[in-house]
């Protein structure tokens, strides 16, 4: 059956929801990946340092 009005309107919302719903996950997920990238850049560098500072000491 040919699609009216109404059902437009009704696909329309559900990919204006969908389309919401994808760009809090995208923000939530660029946030966890931040923090998780701060944090494995945190540890190598304190690694790194640790590791210099054993070298100088030697």
């Amino acid at each position: 059956s040919p699609m009216v009005g109404d059902d437009w309107g009704d696909l329309y919302d559900l990919m204006e929801q969908f389309l919401a719903m994808m760009e809090g996950i995208e923000s939530q997920w660029s946030t966890l990946m931040d923090d998780t990238v701060d944090q494995i850049g945190t540890t190598l560098m304190d690694d790194t340092v640790d590791q210099i500072g054993m070298y100088i000491c030697i």
